[in-house]
């Protein structure tokens, strides 16, 4: 009935209490020894899933050792652990193990606790693995058998009302469609002599949302006494939204319909139907009752538990025959009628009325009423003499209509309403918004690099959703981002993100400038881009910030006009700081180049090592290091993409033999070492300027830098050979020495050999 209405006012009022224990109350019985609810099962299959991914483990840890795996899984625990015991079997669900002839490959095998037409399967040949999927439907439908879980947490003083009124329609604007109606909220929770209570109102008209608070409880670090009964204005298209998305941008009548939900609609009718039928369900016409004005039909409807088998054997087969049985459904309603459940039902129902008034013509309903008392287990000791009294009512009212109400006069902003909030001043709020908003732009723009290789021309780019694409560890569901400067670090942008700005996957819009209310100026440039925008820098004394506040931001900017590059937040500030620190322009392009290339360079040798350990040789091509590990099971990069020379862009130059390996790179080192961070510059150290020399470098097994070694020691490539090896001795013999003293110490004497 209410599924094509596309405006109506609904009401939800809802009231929990707990009160004294009535002497006509009936408890829900204790489940048989034995019985296992939907919860129990679910946990049971999810620690059988657990049993067997630890055995699986096992597994692996034993093939490594022995290149096969143990005729059985009692081979694990042998004297050579490789899981501390085997799992204890669940009665009636034990894990199968079967091992391929050749003892290559095996699998894991066990039956569902939640549905034990169900299998759970670990498969080595293919590497899947399948667990077991209770029915959501099931699990819902039968809580009440353990609700343990939830009475054990309830006051024994609760008292819980609240009214929720929505009065909706939909309206066009500027094209686009938006609510327009509104949403009140009143409500209050009591316990322990504590009274929490909720007063507001939402509005919406012409795509703007108009929010207020009468009251609202307390709560730490949240203060909203200073809104209280002031209108706030919430402008999407204004920007007030730092993600541009609408919350409610789609209403489509006062309840959802698509195919899916239509066919659930149907079906409940007709199972409802077959119910009634049954005499499952029982409608009784109780008269007629004035409700707003209007004189409705009064309808009772209880439930005969006993009839329901019945009901649920004739929906079945009209369903089979329909080819309309859901699965999930059909199992649920079987675990609804076994004789334990229709036990708990007949007690449930025997406590439960369920009321509707609706119109005589065209039983359009205008109010549903459900009460119910439930007693909670015996084992709750301190709700043994209580019981829980809950009423949830509907109302449906002005089905059809339009909702006439005011726009709020004179409401604030949603900026004035967060300055009131945290007391932070308006020039504090511009720079923390327009610092978000370049911050944002330029994570955003590395991404979009990342993946691209190249900038985006505009900034409208940003709003694409990324390509998924197959990382070095085969993975296709994520997007491997290599930022491969300062630190090196290495992250990830989800491929279910809808554009690159990752973490705001709602957004829709690019930020515009705070202080301008324009574009940010953006163009690509040199193989970077520049990003132009103005700040306003507030004083020291405006802060909110407790870790430094603005003291340490506005550090970062210059008064008016500041340009971002992929390597400078403000090159203007940048410029101001370098020439204080006496910091040669040329010098910070070549720290920051160097950077770039150190890392390079030693994710290559890192991963050259970590071949060579697996391989016993080093790759006859760099590329070879972007394959798995078989020690790790990663690529021997660790998922970051094979690096090129920072200094001319391409492929570093490589040779590698069994033993040894050569890479040749470039260094433009900076005159002088960088102390850090401060000046926003990658640490170079005094060590830095003599590992490396100006030009061109040759890294080996042994060393990053053979010219850098030569230039240090002014020594010929043989003598350079002769000095590491006699160091090396001496590390040697310094060791054994040590050993040597801790034997003593230990034992009184030396040992007769070294072994």
């Amino acid at each position: 009935v209410l599924s094509g209405t596309k405006s109506g006012a609904i009401g939800l009022n809802v009231s929990v209490q707990v009160e004294p224990l009535a002497t006509t109350s009936k408890r829900l019985p204790e489940p048989a020894a034995g019985t296992v609810s939907p919860a129990q099962a679910q946990a049971q299959d999810s620690q059988l899933a657990s049993d067997a991914g630890q055995i699986r483990t096992g597994l692996a840890l034993y093939f490594d050792a022995n290149n096969s795996y143990p005729d059985t899984l009692q081979g694990l625990v042998g004297n050579t652990k490789f899981i501390s015991q085997l799992p204890e079997t669940i009665t009636g669900h034990a894990i199968t193990y079967t091992l391929t002839q050749d003892k290559k490959n095996f699998t894991l095998q066990y039956t569902c606790v939640s549905d034990t037409t169900k299998q759970g399967k670990i498969d080595s040949a293919t590497g899947n693995a399948t667990t077991c999927t209770s029915s959501d439907s099931s699990t819902s439908l039968l809580s009440f058998i353990d609700a343990s879980s939830l009475f054990q947490y309830l006051p024994t003083d609760m008292n819980l009302s609240g009214t929720l009124v929505t009065f909706l329609s939909e309206q066009t604007v500027n094209g686009a469609k938006s609510p327009r109606g509104y949403v009140t909220l009143k409500g209050s929770y009591a316990s322990g002599g504590t009274t929490l209570s909720v007063d507001g109102e939402l509005r919406m008209k012409d795509a703007k949302y108009y929010g207020i608070v009468h009251q609202f409880p307390s709560l730490f670090f949240i203060d909203l006494t200073s809104l209280k009964d002031k209108w706030v204005v919430i402008d999407p298209t204004a920007g007030d939204l730092a993600d541009g998305a609408n919350p409610l941008d789609s209403v489509s009548g006062i309840t959802p319909t698509n195919d899916d939900l239509n066919k659930a609609k149907a079906e409940s009718v007709t199972f409802i139907r077959k119910a009634i039928d049954a005499k499952a369900i029982v409608l009784t016409r109780e008269g007629t009752e004035d409700i707003n004005g209007q004189r409705l039909n009064k309808i009772k409807i209880t439930m005969d538990a006993d009839q329901l088998p019945a009901a649920v054997t004739a929906y079945k087969a009209d369903a089979t025959k329909r080819n309309a049985l859901n699965k999930d459904v059909g199992q649920a309603l079987d675990e609804l009628v076994k004789p334990e459940n229709l036990q708990s039902l007949r007690v449930i129902a025997g406590q439960t009325t369920l009321t509707i008034w609706m119109e005589n013509l065209t039983s359009t309903p205008h109010k549903l009423q459900l009460e119910t008392i439930v007693v909670p287990p015996a084992k709750i000791e301190k709700l043994k003499d209580k019981q829980v009294r809950a009423s949830i009512a509907l109302t449906f009212e002005h089905l059809g209509e339009q909702p006439s109400f005011d726009t709020p006069a004179n409401p604030i902003s949603l900026d004035e309403a967060e300055r009131l909030i945290t007391g932070i001043t308006e020039a504090q709020q511009k720079f923390d918004k327009q610092r978000s908003a370049v911050d944002d732009l330029r994570s955003a723009l590395g991404n979009y690099k990342d993946k691209n290789g190249t900038y985006p021309s505009a900034l409208s780019k940003l709003l694409e959703k990324p390509t998924p694409s197959t990382n070095s560890n085969g993975n296709t569901n994520s997007i491997v981002i290599e930022n491969i400067g300062i630190g090196g670090s290495t992250y990830q942008l989800t491929s279910d993100a809808k554009n690159f700005f990752g973490t705001y996957a709602s957004r829709t819009s690019i930020p515009k400038d705070v202080f301008t209310s324009k574009d940010f100026p953006y163009a690509v440039k040199d193989g970077g881009y520049t990003l132009t925008y103005q700040m306003t820098l507030p004083p020291d004394s405006d802060s909110s910030d407790l870790m430094g506040g603005s003291s340490y931001y506005t550090g970062l900017y210059v008064n008016g006009t500041n340009t971002a590059t992929p390597d400078a937040l403000s090159v203007e500030k940048q410029a101001e700081k370098d020439k204080a620190a006496g910091i040669l322009p040329d010098d910070r392009a070549h720290a920051v180049e160097f950077a770039k290339q150190k890392t390079a360079v030693q994710d290559i040798r890192t991963a050259l090592s970590s071949y060579q350990l697996a391989n016993q040789t080093y790759p006859s091509s760099l590329d070879a290091l972007t394959g798995k590990s078989a020690n790790t099971n990663s690529s021997y990069l660790y998922g970051k993409s094979l690096p090129s020379d920072a200094v001319t862009g391409k492929p570093f130059t490589y040779t590698g033999t069994k033993t040894s390996y050569t890479i040749i790179y470039t260094v433009h080192l900076p005159s002088k070492a960088m102390t850090g961070y401060a000046n926003d510059l990658p640490y170079i150290s005094q060590s830095d300027l003599t590992d490396y020399v100006n030009g061109t470098n040759t890294a080996t097994e042994s060393t990053v830098s053979k010219e850098a070694d030569l230039a240090a020691n002014s020594l010929s490539a043989a003598d350079q050979q002769k000095t590491q090896k006699f160091l090396q001795q001496v590390g040697t013999i310094t060791q054994l020495r040590t050993a040597l003293f801790s034997y003593h110490a230990n034992l009184g004497n030396y040992p007769a050999t070294c072994n």
